[in-house]
């Protein structure tokens, strides 16, 4: 699935002032912490700070969202996103991503659930992989 622009607006998504203390403060931990091979960036497409507050929409077999799960975006690719919530999300769980652009449109990501590991507290650092390269998201560097 390829990125599908919405008609709404997404008003205060990137402001991350108005974001949980906890939120901010993993942001900055994590952003100081080298990646988890300790060595160089092994994806091909590096990942660029993208923050924002979205949705993870978890879908069953039949198609249908059984849960809505709020994020905050970490940092993005073409392939993927990483981000924290504080609902835990099961690993390889079928998704659609509701991810505000800089533009303001929600763009509809269908993805999976590849990462969500206990961070600190009830916070929970993740990761989606997308069912198709979003190369619209490669050209975006915002944050």
């Amino acid at each position: 699935m390829n990125i599908a622009l919405q008609p709404q607006h997404v008003q205060h998504a990137h402001d991350v002032e108005s974001w949980p203390a906890d939120v901010k403060f993993m942001l900055s931990v994590l952003a100081d912490r080298p990646n988890s091979s300790g060595g160089a960036e092994r994806r091909a497409d590096a990942r660029r700070p993208y923050r924002k507050r979205a949705n993870v929409h978890l879908i069953d077999n039949a198609g249908n969202t059984w849960r809505v799960v709020p994020v905050y975006t970490r940092d993005v690719n073409e392939t993927g996103l990483g981000l924290l919530t504080s609902a835990e999300m099961p690993i390889a769980a079928r998704a659609i991503l509701h991810l505000p652009s800089p533009g303001g449109r929600v763009w509809q990501i269908a993805c999976s659930v590849v990462r969500c590991q206990r961070f600190i507290d009830h916070w929970f650092d993740a990761a989606v992989y997308f069912d198709q390269e979003q190369a619209a998201l490669r050209a975006h560097h915002a944050a």
